[in-house]
């Protein structure tokens, strides 16, 4: 019998992302629809209001534009309702979400509307913008300061890249009016939308995709700049750059679906690099990876088990995933007695969920090393050719056995076959995926389970999905050595360079599948990075 214990209630960090786009995460289908065969239309491109939306007249206001789409608008202008029109300066996409640019200072008084210029026509968006004689709304200060703000506090103190994040400043001279300026490394700074004052306090918005590292906040307005105060942004999103933890490394013995005892590795956040180092405990709880390693027989091991991982499972718990990797090679030896590669499978999927069951106890154990620091509500099935088999069925089973209150949220499978050898070639059977959103990535040069068993899955597979097939990649590398499976053809790509391709958007899918960050479509969404990799020789999407 599966061991359970409890479902823990997910942490949850409403952001200001999800007030400006449509939708906070979730299955990319609904995304999807704004892509053309040309890139994503201007009828994405939208902007949902400016900071700040009121002026002086005679006075330019430099203002930060937020919205969806706007790395698509060539530029922009104000509309009266008279029809007069102010064209703004300097106009300078910093992220889909956000663009700089400046209010002239010969608009005139009243209230103007912004009109995106884009390469599919004019946009009229519901931001406006006002120009007026009247104090700014929530100013405690006289409009003309007579002394620079000062910075005392920052709460948080630091903050992870993912999403918008909220940061209060505490301090004198601070209110709606004050200008916050993020200074981040090679002399370049980013204007911070403030987006609330009270007495002694203003909050600002860092938003999600700002550079890594220790940075200084400077707070100005007319009468000078504040000295720079600290904040510390940990990286949670961008792929392309290190994870914000060091990885730690246990192993383990949990009871398998059949009441077998299994040992797992574990790959976690931690402190310090190394074999069971002290967790990390400040950003937990995490969200949670089951991963399933490929058929392992006695005959064709190959560096095939739950210890070769380190590859992706490494660079996953980087970013703040405790990825948990059974022995599932007690299942292999089905086969050596006649069953079925489905059979194999099954017996994978039903201890890729035991697992789950195991880190949900672990959990609410006082004494376990990873206690308070396990979200199994947000988790994920990833595995290799049987494996990423195993991970799909995981993934159905637990959607159709729970419903909205399944725990997995998306399964990941590198290479996996979509036929049974040891059974005449009959197609395996996965469970309903048809609602449900995978990423299936293939080597061009599989000799086991070629690109096209991949492209049969993915048309099983629910709205969303993404196949992507490895330049010259094979079916061994998706393991930590380029030792040859036998039956497999060789690989035309370094080792290292398939399994930064693999891992890289692996992780990205990961991040908005699992944690809801509509930051990673940058790299895994309709025109975004998968699909202009020179690494990736093809995609197919559902």
């Amino acid at each position: 019998m599966r061991r359970a214990l409890h479902a823990l209630v997910p942490s949850a960090a409403f952001t200001l992302a999800c007030l400006a786009a449509t939708g906070c995460g979730g299955s990319s289908s609904s995304r999807s629809a704004a892509a053309t065969a040309a890139g994503v239309s201007s009828a994405a491109t939208t902007a949902t209001r400016l900071s700040p939306d009121r002026g002086r007249p005679g006075t330019a206001v430099a203002v930060d534009v937020i919205g969806t789409g706007l790395d698509l608008a060539l530029g922009a202008r104000l509309v009266s309702d008279a029809g007069a029109v102010s064209t703004l300066s300097g106009w300078a996409p910093v992220t889909s979400d956000l663009a700089r640019a400046t209010v002239p200072a010969t608009t005139a008084l009243g209230r103007w509307r912004l009109v995106l210029e884009t390469a599919g026509g004019d946009v009229t968006t519901p931001a406006t913008f006002e120009v007026t004689t009247a104090a700014p709304v929530g100013s405690s200060t006289p409009s003309t300061p007579t002394a620079p703000p000062a910075i005392t506090s920052v709460t948080p103190a630091v903050v992870s890249n993912d999403a918008d994040r909220l940061v209060r400043l505490a301090g004198t001279g601070l209110d709606a009016s004050t200008r916050v300026d993020l200074a981040v490394s090679g002399g370049a700074s980013i204007a911070l939308v403030v987006s609330g004052a009270v007495a002694g306090a203003i909050d600002v918005v860092v938003p999600a995709g700002t550079a890594p590292g220790v940075h200084g906040l400077v707070a100005s307005n007319a009468a000078g700049a504040s000295a720079p105060a600290l904040l510390t942004v940990r990286n949670l999103a961008l792929v392309d750059q290190p994870g914000a933890y060091a990885v730690g490394v246990s192993e383990e013995w949990f009871t398998g679906a059949d009441g077998d005892p299994i040992e797992v590795r574990l790959h976690y956040p931690a402190t310090q690099a190394g074999l069971r180092t002290p967790a990390d405990p400040s950003g937990g709880p995490y969200p949670v990876v089951v991963f399933g390693h490929g058929f392992r027989p006695p005959v064709l091991a190959a560096g095939i088990s739950h210890r070769t991982n380190a590859w992706i499972a490494d660079r996953l718990a980087s970013f703040g995933f405790v990825v948990a990797c059974p022995d599932l090679s007690t299942n292999n030896r089905l086969v050596g007695s006649g069953a079925t590669g489905q059979a194999n499978s099954d017996r994978d999927a039903e201890d890729l969920l035991a697992a789950l069951d195991a880190l949900a106890l672990a959990h609410v154990d006082p004494a376990h090393p990873l206690s308070g620091l396990l979200d199994v509500d947000r988790a994920a099935a990833v595995g290799h050719s049987r494996g990423g088999d195993a991970s799909l069925m995981a993934y159905a089973r637990d959607r159709q056995a729970r419903g909205a209150r399944a725990r997995l949220r998306t399964a990941i499978a590198f290479a996996p076959p979509a036929t049974d050898s040891r059974n005449g070639n009959a197609p395996l059977v996965f469970g309903d995926l048809s609602r449900l959103p995978v990423l299936l990535v293939s080597g061009e040069r599989d000799g086991i389970a070629e690109p096209a068993e991949q492209r049969a899955i993915l048309a099983q597979a629910g709205p969303g999905s993404l196949h992507l097939v490895i330049r010259g990649g094979n079916h061994s590398q998706f393991k930590d050595s380029d030792e040859r499976i036998l039956g497999d053809s060789g690989a035309n790509v370094a080792l290292a360079v398939q399994q930064d391709l693999a891992s890289r958007y692996a992780l990205a899918w990961l991040i908005r599948e699992v944690r809801g960050a509509i930051l990673a479509d940058r790299w895994v969404g309709p025109g975004g990075e998968a699909e202009r990799d020179a690494g990736i020789s093809a995609f197919n999407r559902r």
